[in-house]
């Protein structure tokens, strides 16, 4: 196993996190690299939300220098020990960054499990249960023809999931490498904010220079609304808000990620009363001191209620939403305001916000027409033959043997997916929108899905 050097120095005078940053060799079997740079203001919860994506994915590292090494293994010991004292905020002029890998098989399975459900996102009902049909199909015997088909049946997104299917079961290349940047948000958006942006746009450019894997940026933007304040465009978050799609046009082609944090919290500010009212909120874990602070409702409705997934101009937004603590709770004191209590613990993403951290990191290891895409993710020459996607045989509902169609009932004929397989691979239970917080999963599939 080797690594190279992808830049060997800093490409920023006064910046530094580039010179160490190294990259899979030409031997390793990574199929796409994906780089995530988590911005956020000073007590936001970038952080938080890094060790959480390290829990979520359940990931390993790789072989590293001892640079990058001691880097992992500082935040592997926030990831291990929830109660750990919080380093020191990341000083002016340093951009650490940690490496981890997850299979690729896993990310895709969470890809198909986005497209199998009604089709919703793709063409509509109609092509979800005919793609999830021909996945049944393939847990149920009729082996990956049938599991291609389906996802081709499922559109354009869909045919480069297959095409990825296709690459990941010829090829050697069988993980994704996610870099995660700890951009220090407080920094961004003050002189140095086109610093900061040179350093993203060096490392963008750097990497596209290796064209042997597929490759794709984005960004994240932590917004905590505890800290929101009292307008909706005086805050930390609002400013950062406001330059987000600068950064994200770095690579237009991916969706950015804004995550909101404390959500308890959010609802029981929007629950009833003027948009103009103040609200007083003290936070804090149980066995803690609590703060306090004041936020206008309507500004934690602009930021956090109201927003929904989509576009702005050539870039687009995705929103996810979850409590970053344990038995989280909101209690409605005197005056109505509200006490936020939580516990310090090992947090990952549950349930629904599980499912849609995966599929967007799905999204962005398979994106059709991009160098993240199936085309850039194509298998190495291998000895024996490979079947077309074209020749795979189209199943019908109709002609499916009866205990491939068993899971397909109800609104949008997918009520029963919970016992389907997988893109890849075996038969896989695929029950991502009702993840328990407390699931075990299996260590030969760290995303959760059964062996």
């Amino acid at each position: 196993m080797t690594r190279v050097v992808v830049l060997g120095q800093e490409a920023v005078p006064g910046l530094r996190g580039l010179a160490s940053l190294t990259a899979p060799g030409p031997d390793e079997s990574v199929a796409a690299i994906l780089d995530i740079a988590v911005i956020g203001a000073r007590g936001d919860g970038k952080t938080q939300f890094i060790v959480h994506a390290i829990r979520t994915l359940c990931a390993a590292a790789p072989e590293l220098g001892p640079t990058e090494l001691a880097l992992n293994r500082d935040v592997m010991g926030l990831v291990m020990n929830a109660r750990a004292p919080r380093t020191m905020a990341t000083p002016p002029g340093v951009v650490p960054h940690y490496v981890f890998r997850v299979p690729l098989a896993s990310l895709l399975r969470a890809r198909s499990w986005s497209a199998q459900v009604g089709g919703r996102g793709l063409a509509g009902a109609g092509t979800g249960v005919l793609g999830g049909a021909a996945v049944v199909a393939g847990s149920a015997g009729l082996g990956a023809p049938a599991m291609i088909a389906g996802a081709i049946a499922a559109g354009v997104g869909g045919v480069a999931m297959a095409r990825a299917m296709l690459a990941a079961r010829s090829s050697a290349r069988t993980e994704v490498e996610i870099v995660l940047w700890d951009v220090a948000g407080e920094h961004v958006y003050a002189d140095s904010a086109a610093d900061y942006h040179g350093f993203l746009d060096a490392l963008v450019r750097a990497r596209r220079h290796d064209d042997r894997r597929g490759y794709a940026f984005a960004p994240v933007l932590v917004c905590n609304p505890l800290a929101l304040g009292e307008h909706v465009d005086d805050s930390p978050y609002a400013r950062l808000r406001r330059i987000l799609p600068i950064f994200a046009a770095l690579d237009p082609a991916s969706p950015a990620l804004i995550a909101i944090n404390r959500w308890r919290a959010v609802e029981a500010v929007c629950a009833g009363g003027r948009r103009d009212e103040p609200v007083a909120i003290t936070a804090g874990a149980r066995d803690a001191e609590a703060m306090a602070s004041t936020v206008v409702r309507g500004v934690v409705h602009a930021h956090c209620a109201d927003p929904e997934d989509g576009r702005e101009g050539e870039i687009a937004v995705r929103y996810l939403r979850y409590d970053a603590g344990a038995r989280c709770e909101a209690e409605f004191g005197e005056g109505g305001a509200i006490a936020y209590r939580f516990d310090d613990g090992p947090g990952a993403f549950a349930g629904a916000t599980r499912a849609a951290f995966l599929r967007w990191l799905a999204a962005l290891a398979v994106r059709p027409g991009t160098s993240a895409g199936a085309a850039a993710i194509e298998p190495a020459p291998v000895t024996s033959p490979v079947s077309a996607p074209s020749a795979a045989p189209m199943v019908s509902a109709a002609s499916m043997p009866s205990a491939a169609m068993s899971g397909v009932s109800g609104a949008g004929g997918m009520s029963g997916m919970s016992g389907m397989s997988g893109a890849i691979g075996a038969s896989a239970s695929a029950s991502m929108s009702a993840a328990a917080p407390d699931e075990v999963w299996s260590r030969r599939d760290p995303l959760g899905e059964r062996p």
